[in-house]
């Protein structure tokens, strides 16, 4: 599993971005995976699940969809901002602070085993 982190920062996150007007959600999953990370791929259908926080007073809600890595790119547009690494899934628990994402990435990994792929 790849995760990131934040812009300028050392807190580990799932790459996330906000749903613009008239972008699936596919679309807009796929498109912060490059901004952020510098990855080609296609996003689940399903979420995996959701969680909510507040930036700026303003309240956010964040749906996390599995993502099919095709590509890692050597740069991307948020490169200079974010690092990126690779973890195995059961290690999220080293990386991630939030018990949500935690949860999330342990639902994950039980639908992947489900098809042994774990």
């Amino acid at each position: 599993v790849l995760v990131t982190t934040r812009s300028n920062s050392d807190f580990w996150i799932f790459p996330k971005g906000h749903l613009e007007e008239g972008e699936t959600v596919q679309f807009s999953v796929a498109m912060e995976a490059y901004e952020e990370a510098g990855l080609i791929g296609k996003a689940g259908k399903k979420a995996l699940g959701s969680y909510e926080y507040v930036k700026g007073g303003k309240k956010f809600k964040v749906s996390l969809y599995p993502f099919k890595i095709k590509k890692r790119l050597p740069s991307w547009p948020e490169a200079a901002a974010r690092r990126r690494i690779e973890i195995e899934l059961t290690a999220v628990g080293e990386y991630l602070c939030d018990a949500k994402m935690i949860g999330m990435a342990e639902k994950l990994l039980t639908m992947l085993c489900g098809r042994d792929e774990c």
